[in-house]
């Protein structure tokens, strides 16, 4: 979905025309960026490609370490759902790695001792802002979840002016989510390990 569709999705869902979506100025964009940002933040993998942050601890690295996420990347929304991999000196392969503190929502506190190699933070970070001149570009989530968009963003355009519309687009959009998380995790459910390995 475009940033033009989207836009005319919120239009037909008020049953509005363009040129009062024009006179809402402002709002429109807000809304849009508001919503496309609540959903990253909701739905787990709707962001297409999760950012990384790659740091390296040695042998002789023994004091406590703190990666201030937010120092690194003023954009930092927050962790994904796995928030670590770690691979070992000359290894390209990373691994899952669990030993770690998070203080603040958004520093990771590591203790080196016994660990070296390359560390690999994975996180959410906001979206490039839609400003009203991107209208060809494609949203920035994953298009499994563009249907959710038009009815969040709606509900903050229509919320003031038709408030019992806002409402019900808010409740369908909860009620979508909830579909939407509950197939995810039927689906991780469904992943069986046959016997034998890989």
């Amino acid at each position: 979905m475009t940033y033009q569709e989207l836009i005319d999705n919120i239009r037909d869902l008020g049953f509005s025309d363009d040129e009062e979506m024009e006179e809402f100025g402002e709002l429109v964009p807000n809304a849009i960026n508001r919503a496309i940002s609540e959903i990253n933040l909701d739905v787990p993998g709707a962001a297409p490609r999760n950012k990384e942050y790659d740091f390296t601890v040695l042998a002789t690295d023994t004091a406590r370490m703190y990666i201030d996420m937010e120092s690194v990347d003023p954009d930092f929304m927050e962790f994904a759902e796995t928030y670590m991999l770690h691979a070992e000196p000359d290894s390209v392969v990373f691994t899952e790695f669990n030993d770690f503190e998070v203080k603040n929502e958004s520093t990771i506190v590591i203790d080196p001792a016994g660990y070296e190699g390359t560390f690999r933070v994975i996180y959410k970070a906001a979206h490039a802002k839609f400003t009203g001149n991107e209208l060809s570009d494609t949203l920035p989530l994953t298009a499994a979840v563009h249907y959710l968009v038009p009815l969040l963003a709606s509900y903050y355009v229509w919320l003031e002016d038709e408030p019992s519309k806002a409402v019900q687009y808010l409740n369908r959009y909860e009620q979508l989510l909830e579909e939407y998380k509950a197939k995810l995790a039927n689906k991780r459910l469904r992943v069986r390990v046959l016997p034998g390995g890989m």
